[in-house]
């Protein structure tokens, strides 16, 4: 990276990942960056304490595009998306070169509402090929194209990035909030993953969510907030200890401290939608692509949330999770309501 100081009071070049989170100006100071692998320029907004993209020709301000309905993005595109009269898509471009950025505002404050989908026209949004469903007021997403096996990164403003690995080497908790969310195994025999939620966990009412399973071998279930799953020795995770319950497909039921507790009607495996109703008065429900699978009561579970263990030497370990209307495969079971709703 390159910084020279002759003219203004900072005037940095570089990658986008050299460019300083803020410049070593003083008040009422400008500074302006280039960034070299995506061709962009950027002015220090010190009111707002942000780097803000500028155009060519002069300099000023890149325009926002306002869009209402169905649009495929161009690079560079800033979107100004309003879904007040409903849900609708926008489709990133099919051949970006790397570096290539798309950002996408809910600026009406209605994603919530109305979701927006964000269709990454046969490459992926973080390693994941699929739709990216925005669904929480103020989003205000970047999307940043990276390579084939990548696609397109996309982090920032309110929603989360899809589609993270989970490393449980750095971090113990992932964060899904309220739409269908990627993880995957990177480490060891056995990794586990606890999710936090818009809602967070839940200890009362009668609540819905799903997982999706993209491979066979995940044991998704609820884990108490308060207390680690157990992994190590005969214990594979989810349902191997008093704090958590595992929907194995490998026993084809429901465990609770290492041991079987319900038995399921058949096994499942990859592309398969397991439903899991919680009644906190103590009864634990799990359907099998909308039919009841397993049920067992006279439970305990205190606050809990979704959960997951992964199984995988090599990455490739993954599931979904959906806790409210937008996403869901399927409707709650009658008297229950969304985990997000």
């Amino acid at each position: 990276m390159t910084v020279s100081t002759s003219i203004l009071d900072y005037l940095g070049e570089g990658t986008h990942a050299d460019r300083p989170a803020a410049p070593p100006i003083g008040a009422g100071g400008i500074a302006i960056y280039y960034e070299t692998d995506t061709t962009s320029a950027f002015l220090w907004d010190t009111a707002g304490a942000a780097w803000v993209a500028v155009g060519g020709g002069g300099g000023s301000a890149a325009a926002w595009i306002f869009k209402s309905g169905t649009y495929t993005a161009s690079a560079s595109d800033l979107i100004a998306a309003d879904t007040s009269a409903g849900a609708f898509t926008i489709t990133l471009p099919a051949t970006p070169a790397a570096g290539a950025t798309v950002r996408i505002a809910d600026y009406l404050q209605n994603f919530d509402v109305h979701a927006l989908t964000v269709d990454p026209n046969g490459l992926k949004i973080n390693g994941l090929t699929q739709n990216l469903v925005l669904t929480e007021a103020g989003t205000d997403m970047q999307f940043v194209y990276q390579n084939a096996g990548n696609g397109w990164g996309a982090s920032g403003g309110v929603a989360p990035r899809v589609g993270t690995y989970f490393d449980p080497a750095s971090s113990t908790l992932m964060t899904f909030f309220s739409q269908w969310r990627g993880a995957s195994a990177l480490k060891g025999a056995y990794d586990n993953v606890s999710a936090l939620t818009k809602n967070g966990f839940r200890s009362s009412g009668k609540l819905y969510f799903e997982f999706k399973l993209l491979t066979a071998s995940p044991v998704p279930g609820i884990a108490q907030a308060s207390t680690p799953t157990e992994i190590g020795g005969t214990n594979y995770g989810m349902g191997s200890d008093t704090t958590s319950w595992g929907f194995n497909t490998g026993s084809a039921g429901i465990h609770y401290n290492n041991s079987s507790i319900a038995s399921g009607s058949s096994y499942f495996g990859a592309n398969d939608v397991l439903g899991v109703a919680v009644d906190f008065s103590g009864t634990l429900t799990v359907y099998l692509n909308n039919s009841t699978w397993a049920t067992v009561s006279g439970q305990t579970f205190g606050a809990v949330g979704p959960g997951v263990t992964l199984a995988s030497n090599t990455g490739s370990d993954s599931v979904l999770l959906c806790t409210r209307a937008a996403q869901c495969a399927y409707s709650p079971p009658a008297g229950y309501s969304y985990w997000d709703s």
